[in-house]
């Protein structure tokens, strides 16, 4: 026995009907997919309020400035040996905490402080756009590392 569909089943074919449905349930899958596996909301920003305690030699390293803080620990530098090339040169610096650090031009000795060259007059360092040389100590010069013929 066969039951009759009602008129407006009559008139749709089965595999328009099975498109339909893989459609919805398609779409249901992705929304509730996007909701379980996709991003999380952002969460609120903390309300922003100035600040009287800014240290101002701190901000002006964001934006190349030079380094107020470091200033005294770039005096308190020494050159505790050196070496000059005919490439350049090296030296040893003993830090203002007592550590003895390598220097080669382009190194940085301390945040912001650059070698830019080591030659017999001692060390040029660069901090920011002022140029600091350190000398070396009296009385004392570079072995060269050049060949005499």
């Amino acid at each position: 026995m066969q039951k009759k569909l009602p008129h407006l089943l009559r008139k749709v074919s089965y595999p328009a009907l099975a498109l339909t449905f893989a459609l919805a349930t398609g779409g249901l899958a992705a929304h509730w997919g996007w909701r379980f596996f996709g991003p999380r909301g952002m969460a609120p920003l903390p309300e922003l309020t100035a600040s009287a305690n800014v240290d101002l030699a701190t901000a002006s390293r964001l934006f190349g400035g030079p380094l107020a803080s470091s200033s005294p620990n770039a005096e308190r530098l020494h050159i505790s040996g050196w070496l000059i090339g005919a490439k350049g040169g090296f030296a040893i610096l003993t830090l203002p905490d007592g550590r003895q650090a390598p220097a080669t031009v382009g190194h940085e000795v301390l945040p912001g402080l650059k070698v830019e060259a080591v030659d017999q007059d001692g060390l040029l360092l660069r901090q920011g756009q002022q140029q600091r040389r350190i000398a070396p100590p009296e009385g004392s010069k570079p072995p060269s590392l050049t060949t005499a013929p």
